[in-house]
């Protein structure tokens, strides 16, 4: 398990996501409005980020550490395709914990990348 603590820490700042639209008060809760927008984004996105770090922690895969780092990389640029740029605390905090997200997610996909070479390396028999 303490190999993976990248996939922890997505795991957590996931979950963060999930929560922060109500502890940051960017949760309106009024329909159609630029802050619902961030605020779904944030609930729905954490939710999936969540679910994908935790399958990585139980059968780590290539798969896995790629959609969280897509995920991560829609995130940071989610405030200017989806339309709330204008809502700094929203935008601070989806910015700031996408990018967390792609970096941690690209440090597992070249760990595992590093192990594949080192097994197949262990596996070739010498000349």
């Amino acid at each position: 398990m303490r190999t993976r603590w990248h996939d922890w820490t997505i795991l957590i700042f996931g979950s963060w996501l999930i929560c922060s639209p109500w502890w940051l008060q960017f949760f309106t809760g009024y329909p159609y409005t630029d802050l619902t927008t961030a605020s779904w984004e944030s609930i729905i996105l954490g939710i999936v980020i969540v679910y994908v770090a935790i399958w990585a922690l139980a059968a780590p895969q290539k798969w896995e550490e790629w959609i969280n780092l897509t995920l991560g990389l829609g995130l940071v640029i989610s405030p200017w395709v989806l339309g709330f740029q204008g809502y700094k605390i929203a935008v601070v905090n989806i910015v700031i914990v996408g990018g967390i997200t792609a970096v941690f997610a690209a440090i597992g996909l070249r760990r595992l990348n590093f192990s594949d070479r080192i097994s197949s390396r262990a596996t070739i028999p010498p000349h």
